[in-house]
This record gives structure tokens, sequence and C-alpha cells, in this order.
């Protein structure tokens, strides 16, 4: 086992699944003597794990960037300087882990280490932000954060910088927590390095859900969006994304409690 993983700590967010159908579960299977913190925010069915590996169900759901943080102090606690940040939907190439040992060994000053995400044919991961907003995907190479931003999923992160965004992923617990985290890295000059995988990723934006769930899931959109906004000094463009997208979604829904929602989460304080 290398050097980088034995100082890393796996970082898992399970919600309503099935452990041994994850292609996550087969994809972590070499790693079993790394340590890896699973968080079950709800229904999720899971074997016994053996240590180093902790399961925890405190049943509650506070958003990924609250349980980012609570990984980050057991990862310090334990003296682990690494964290890689994980979703269920996960699934990478076989050997997928000696692309994280070589980033890491080309760009040992970066603060963040990246794949690239692709949904549906479109690059989500690295992408550009201007005035606040998506801009598109970034160009390849090593990024200055801030400017550019990559999704969670997949992303290896020094531990003390992610304790350093904490207030920032306090305020964007779900949606938003990748810009968080970017703009908490840029405060310290903080680079992202490519890592060389090409990922699927899966996207909340293109699910179909029944109405009462897209408007739960829409509800903690608008609630991130406001402490994005409260960050990213550009809170006109963020009320006109979140309110567009409120109208976009009732529309398609026939469902004008889209709009009731982003008037709840974004202008006022209720959290989801």
């Amino acid at each position: 086992m290398s050097s980088l993983a034995h100082r890393t700590l796996v970082v898992v967010i399970l919600r309503q699944s099935r452990w041994n159908e994850l292609a996550l579960a087969q994809a972590l299977a070499p790693l079993h003597q790394t340590c890896c913190l699973l968080f079950d925010n709800g229904g999720t069915e899971t074997p016994p794990f053996l240590p180093p590996w902790r399961l925890l169900r405190d049943g509650r759901n506070p958003g990924v960037g609250p349980r980012y943080v609570q990984a980050a102090e057991v990862a310090k606690e334990c003296g682990l300087p690494w964290l890689l940040l994980l979703d269920q939907d996960f699934a990478p190439p076989a050997d997928w882990w000696p692309a994280y040992e070589d980033a890491v060994r080309l760009h040992p000053n970066a603060q963040a280490w990246a794949p690239r995400l692709e949904c549906i044919g479109k690059v989500l991961s690295p992408f550009q932000v201007h005035r606040g907003l998506p801009n598109g995907p970034s160009p390849d190479g090593v990024l200055s954060a801030g400017p550019h931003i990559a999704l969670n999923s997949g992303l290896l992160v020094r531990t003390e910088a992610l304790l350093a965004a904490r207030d920032a992923l306090e305020l964007c617990p779900l949606d938003f927590s990748d810009f968080a985290l970017s703009a908490s890295l840029a405060r310290t000059h903080g680079q992202i390095a490519p890592v060389a995988l090409n990922l699927s990723h899966a996207s909340s934006t293109h699910e179909n859900d029944a109405n009462a769930s897209r408007l739960a899931r829409f509800a903690w959109f608008a609630h991130g969006a406001r402490g994005w906004a409260k960050q990213c000094g550009y809170p006109i463009q963020i009320a006109i994304w979140v309110f567009g997208r409120a109208f976009k979604l009732g529309w398609q829904s026939r469902n004008p409690a889209f709009v009731r929602v982003a008037f709840t989460h974004f202008l006022g304080h209720a959290k989801p």
C-alpha cells in the first residue's frame, strides 16, 4: 500500500442505497487497509465494516459540507494529511488509485487534486466561474482556486485546507459546497491539480423525481445559493439564477411552489 493511501482518510456519503450493489464498494475493496469513514444519511444497507473502516449513523442529514468538516476533524486527530471525498455514485476504472498518487507526485504543492467529471457528454468539473456563476469547463493543467472550481466528487484535498473552509461549508451545506471550498482555497492562493481520470458523474439537475422530492432538493439549492451569495460578492446574479431556476422548474412541473421555496430559502433564513 502506498504512502499516500496510508495517509489519506477516504470519506463517503451514503443515502438510501445498498452498499454491495454500488460500483463504489468494488472500487474501494483494494483499499481495505486505508482509513475510510462512511456516513449513512439514511436508509443505507451496509455489511459490518472492519477497522480501519468506520460507519457513522447518527440520524441526521446536515449536508455534505458539515460532514466533510466532521471528517476533517477525524483526519486531524488521526494524523492524516489528506481527505478523498467520494459520493455513492463514484465509479472509477480498475486500478484507479495510482492516478491520485501520480497527481500528488507531479504537483506536490497543490491544495487539492481533481479528476475530470462528465455528465451526458458535458464537462461538469473542473469548471470556471465568473461573477459567482458557472462559466464553462476549465482549461487543462493546474488551476488557481477561486476562478476555477472542482466538484467534491473524487476530490483529494488537504485536511488543513478543508478545516480552514469550515465557516464557508456551514453556509453552503449541500449545493455550492464546491464553490465555498474553492473560494476558501483561493484565500491562501491554493491550486487545484488534475488527476488523470475521466469519470462519469450523476447530476441532480438531470433527475426526474416526483414533485415533492424535487421541491425538497430545490430548497437545498436555494439555501446553498444564499450562502454562496454572501461569500462571492455577486448576490444579484445569484438571485437571478435561483429565481430563474424556480420559474423553469415550476413551469416544467406545473407547480408554482418552486417560486415560494425560492422566497423561503433564498430570501428568507429558513433551512431545509
